[in-house]
């Protein structure tokens, strides 16, 4: 049997409220029995704690999640999805980048759960969102190669042509010499 439960309907085994001003999506382990529990939530942008300078939290996290007792810890699965404003590494604008977790797993080991009554699942559900942040986020050219937002064009790469490396061509030699001295 399975029982959804939404924030308004905690019935002490998940519960989302505000701790000093922080939201938190709480779990209850001992609450949880042999019946998976399945949480529905939107949590604010704020749990993100993403003001950066090239990516900020922009849209409320939307988070859908199972816990089930494995023996005596507890196995957390679902999914997890919002959008994140991010910089632009062409072009320099802020673009909207969706991040979707359809993995999201998380296992409570059983001495995890007995030191403690509760368990705050948000710091797991940011690092899984925050672990999506691409390295250097681009938007998506138009057809002719246009920078969807400032219009700016590019050059269209040539056929069979790779990009010439960012770092340049001495960059193996430089990783052999550290190799050598290690050596």
């Amino acid at each position: 049997m399975t029982q959804t439960l939404y924030p308004t309907q905690t019935a002490g085994i998940i519960d989302l409220k505000s701790v000093m001003s922080k939201p938190v999506l709480t779990i209850y382990p001992r609450h949880i029995l042999d019946d998976p529990v399945e949480l529905q939530a939107t949590l604010p942008p704020e749990v993100l704690e993403l003001n950066d300078f090239a990516a900020r939290a922009k849209a409320p996290v939307q988070v859908e999640l199972t816990v089930q007792r494995d023996g005596e810890s507890l196995i957390v699965t679902g999914h997890l999805e919002t959008v994140l404003s991010v910089l632009c590494c062409r072009c320099g604008d802020w673009i909207d980048r969706p991040v979707k977790v359809d993995n999201f797993v998380q296992l409570l080991e059983a001495e995890e759960i007995a030191k403690v009554d509760s368990i705050d699942l948000t710091p797991l559900v940011r690092e899984d969102i925050l672990l999506d942040l691409p390295v250097a986020a681009s938007c998506r050219l138009t057809a002719d190669w246009k920078c969807p937002f400032t219009g700016k064009a590019y050059p269209e790469p040539k056929a069979g042509e790779s990009p010439s490396p960012i770092h340049g061509e001495d960059i193996w030699k430089e990783l052999e010499k550290i190799k050598e001295e290690k050596d």
